[in-house]
């Protein structure tokens, strides 16, 4: 467990940290989306607090499976319902002691005196006695690192299961990646910049940063920063964008005069990646749902580009993405298809997944990925790609998915993708955390033939 350097100054933070426990009930008992709920709680914040705050709620979160075990087991009973908010309570104080910079005597009489401000007094001697229980069971260990039992008890079981079915050799290093910070990286747009030069200019506003190893507009920032303050940001000159999503557009072999489709488009990083990279298109038409392209529009006009925008409505069933009553009858030749998924690859961004999702929503993603790919297909040029991704790890969504989709059609040609997209499987390539820089991601690019 990384911990930062001790700071024996950290203020009390006594609001935020009863928000951040509130925050993490919220997620973890009530399924809320942690970026939601994060949203919701900062206006009732001091700015200076809300890194603390946002901090701790992810952690609650990341680390809440872990911790849960370790708390019921020092208690005699576990807390009421009601009294759910003491359990996180706990949460939030022994991530504060593992991972966070809080000097540890006052980590343990913050969390007394909330139970005041919760209206919990009878519980000041409850929670004072498990963390006390817990210091003396971490006393004179050394950092500690997590063995692989651990690192497995940071996830529901089901999710463990899945990822030792599909990725048995890489498990290990899959379950600790995924429980680490993720970092901050940079898509650089080098029609307005060169990598080098934009470098240069984040060295030059203190900022230090490494180049990816895979994309070619790629840069990670050494310590996290407020996009705000990115030189040229506001001018779309720099986009935050993970390096395993921006290798998508890389793949669609783009040329001008083409009509390209993003059927899935918010929030637009790789609608504006595609743009960027081919400013002499034809058209770039992007398709969501309206309730998703509000953030794609604000995105768009930062990097001052002018997308044709499908909105659609949010179905009461089935996928309106699943259909295409929208198409106007004129073919794309090239089509990215980022289908909604389970989102197991980027469990490290949102800790929440593991929260959220079940075994069974994988294969709820599997059917709709697979309506996405047959509505799509029709819009597809003969000779035209279309580049089918998802930021999962689990194959019934990525590989399976194409299996069944190559097998029901004679007009589908799976095409080789480059080594660096990742490890081989049938139909494409998967990036998995651990074993790849960038988030977990899958990659199959198909080309339209004519029928056998």
């Amino acid at each position: 467990m990384n911990k930062p350097a001790l700071n024996k100054s950290a203020p009390a933070r006594g609001v935020a940290r009863l928000i951040a426990v509130q925050s993490a009930l919220q997620v973890c008992d009530k399924l809320e989306s942690l970026d939601a709920v994060i949203e919701k709680a900062l206006p009732k914040l001091d700015p200076q607090e809300h890194a603390f705050y946002k901090a701790l709620s992810y952690n609650c979160v990341r680390w809440g499976f872990y911790y849960s075990p370790i708390i019921n087991g020092k208690l005699k009973k576990p807390f009421r319902p009601k009294d759910r908010n003491l359990h996180f309570l706990l949460v939030a104080a022994m991530v504060e002691l593992d991972h966070m910079s809080s000097a540890p005597h006052a980590v343990v009489n913050e969390a007394v005196k909330a139970t005041r401000r919760l209206k919990r007094d009878w519980a000041k001697g409850v929670i004072n006695a498990v963390l006390r229980d817990y210091q003396r069971d971490q006393a004179g260990q050394p950092e500690q690192i997590l063995n692989d039992k651990q690192a497995a008890a940071c996830f529901p079981k089901w999710m463990v299961q899945q990822i030792k079915t599909d990725w048995p050799e890489h498990m290990s290093a899959i379950l600790h990646a995924s429980q680490q910070p993720p970092p901050m990286t940079l898509r650089v747009d080098t029609q307005q910049i060169s990598r080098a030069d934009y470098q240069q200019q984040l060295k030059d506003a203190g900022m230090a940063s490494t180049l990816c190893s895979d994309s070619p507009v790629g840069l990670t920032l050494k310590t996290p920063v407020n996009v705000q303050t990115l030189p040229g940001f506001d001018k779309g000159s720099v986009s935050v964008q993970d390096e395993s999503a921006q290798l998508s557009a890389l793949q669609l072999n783009l040329a001008a005069n083409q009509r390209v489709l993003d059927g899935c488009a918010a929030p637009g990083g790789k609608t504006a990646h595609i743009m960027q990279m081919m400013p002499t298109l034809s058209e770039v038409v992007a398709v969501d749902f309206e309730d998703r392209l509000d953030r794609f529009e604000q995105n768009m006009h930062r990097m001052q580009l002018s997308p044709t925008v499908i909105a659609l409505q949010k179905p009461t069933q089935n996928s309106a993405l699943a259909s295409n009553n929208w198409w106007d009858g004129q073919a794309f030749d090239r089509i990215l298809l980022d289908v909604p998924c389970s989102g197991s690859g980027v469990m490290r961004r949102h800790p929440d997944i593991k929260f959220r999702r079940t075994a069974q929503n994988s294969l709820q993603f599997a059917t709709q990925q697979r309506a996405l790919l047959d509505s799509s297909w029709p819009m597809l040029k003969t000779g035209g790609y279309l580049l089918y991704t998802t930021c999962s790890i689990f194959a019934l969504e990525n590989d399976q998915c194409i299996d069944d989709f190559v097998r029901a059609r004679s007009d589908v040609q799976v095409c080789e993708l480059p080594t660096k997209l990742g490890l081989t499987t049938t139909h494409g390539r998967q990036r998995l955390p651990g074993a790849h820089d960038g988030d977990g991601f899958f990659y199959a690019l198909l080309q339209k033939v004519e029928p056998a």
